[in-house]
């Protein structure tokens, strides 16, 4: 299967008695670099989990290709979707190289060694990734940002067409931060991957994605381009700032915000 869509509808999800999602109705589709934004605790993070399989609604469904997910087994759906979380820890002092190999475990049968194919997948995500001279360090002796770059590459090496990512970037570098979203908008437009983040810069949101949902109490606000999704309404009532927005020459939609003393 080369290509996934996740559709939601009607998904309501709570802890205990505080309602995190209500009556939620969307679908990524292949081909579509999709943000998620929000306020904290709008949901976002709870949305991608529901979606990865990792949580289970309330109420409503959730279909991947049409078909209910809790049809899939668990290798059948670490075989569609691939996810970089926003936290990670290992007890063990794994190597880079060793947890971009985890990415490969869904097509590595128990007691086999991997294939000539699961290491050139391997190879090519720490390429991307910038990671090749990271290969022997521990997971504990690398910064932040060549940590997420790590996982980042872990996903890859998974070689999934979906692909969730939670905020994938927040400790990298701009250099990095660019090379990794550019990665994510060629893979959904060449390669047809369906690909779903969060994001909390707009700006970068604007300028690297197709679709941009924008959450707010749980609720889907706005659903669109990022002209349509973010205008200046919409910044105003869901994030309280003020802002003036236009297209740039390069055509991406820029975001000013106001910052009042």
């Amino acid at each position: 299967m080369n290509k996934v869509t996740y559709t939601l509808e009607g998904i309501d999800f709570g802890y205990d008695s505080s309602t995190v999602l209500h009556n939620l109705n969307v679908t990524f589709e292949p081909g579509y670099f999709h943000a998620i934004v929000g306020p904290n605790g709008s949901g976002k993070s709870t949305l991608l989990d529901l979606v990865a399989g990792h949580l289970s609604p309330q109420n409503g469904r959730i279909l991947i290709n049409d078909s209910p997910m809790e049809t899939f087994s668990s290798e059948e759906l670490a075989r569609l979707t691939a996810t970089v979380p926003q936290e990670f820890n290992f007890n063990f002092p794994f190597t880079v190289e060793e947890i971009v190999f985890m990415g490969r475990h869904p097509y590595i049968p128990r007691f086999s060694r991997p294939t000539k194919g699961d290491r050139e997948a391997v190879e090519a995500a720490m390429n991307t990734m910038d990671i090749t001279l990271l290969g022997n360090r521990a997971l504990f002796h690398l910064s932040g940002g060549e940590r997420q770059r790590t996982i980042f590459a872990r996903a890859l090496a998974q070689s999934t067409p979906g692909l969730l990512l939670d905020e994938p970037t927040s400790s990298m570098d701009i250099r990095h931060t660019l090379a990794s979203m550019a990665e994510l908008k060629r893979l959904a437009h060449t390669e047809n991957h369906t690909i779903v983040a969060v994001l909390h810069d707009l700006n970068m949101a604007s300028a690297h994605c197709d679709r941009i949902m924008v959450l707010n109490d749980g609720t889907l606000h706005s659903f669109g381009t990022p002209s349509e999704a973010l205008t200046t309404e919409t910044i105003q009532e869901v994030f309280g700032v003020t802002a003036h927005v236009w297209e740039s020459e390069l055509n991406t939609h820029v975001i000013i915000y106001e910052y009042k003393e």
